[in-house]
């Protein structure tokens, strides 16, 4: 089930976090208020995880994209790893070939952002590119899947579009 309500809008049980706090940007009536629209609202990480799932940091091999994402972007999570095949020979007494290949796979094709490390985010205030290294909201079965897979996979994130089901039905 989606919901049309943005991951990181203040639910109305807690508002009292943050009435009387400055915003950091305008809000219009009948807006979603954010945690990031507040300053001076301590933010607990494990506020932000969803019942019955882990927050997992997860490491990529290419962090080119880490500056464009925040809290509450969906993400998918690709992984390249190396295929190997053996190819026996027709004549047993011959050593069989290794055939060995790259191959990309979507690992999550949908993930939520947590957050972005704190090295990350002073390293591209200071105009670097951190490290690569998010936090993401996933089930225990699939945080202990991407543990795995961070050591045996080059991983990548590809920005999705938030809600976007069309791409959870590919079949490509």
């Amino acid at each position: 089930e989606l919901s049309s309500i943005p991951s990181k809008a203040i639910p109305w049980s807690q508002i009292n976090r943050v009435v009387g706090q400055k915003t950091i940007r305008p809000i219009a009536r009948n807006d979603y208020v954010l945690l990031s629209d507040v300053s001076g609202v301590e933010i607990r990480l494990s506020g932000a995880v969803n019942e019955g799932e882990w927050a997992v940091p997860v490491t990529f091999s290419d962090p080119s994209l880490i500056p464009f994402l925040q809290p509450g972007d969906e993400i998918a999570i690709l992984g390249t790893f190396m295929m190997r095949e053996i190819v026996k020979k027709t004549d047993q007494s011959e050593k069989p070939d290794v055939i060995e290949q790259r191959a990309t796979s979507v690992i999550f094709p949908c993930v939520h952002i947590l957050d972005i490390g704190k090295g990350d985010a002073i390293r591209r205030a200071e105009g670097g590119g951190g490290n690569g290294t998010i936090v993401v909201s996933l089930t225990p079965q699939q945080a202990a899947t991407l543990v795995a897979a961070q050591r045996t996979m080059e991983l990548y994130p590809a920005l999705r579009r938030s809600n976007d089901t069309n791409a959870l039905k590919r079949r490509d």
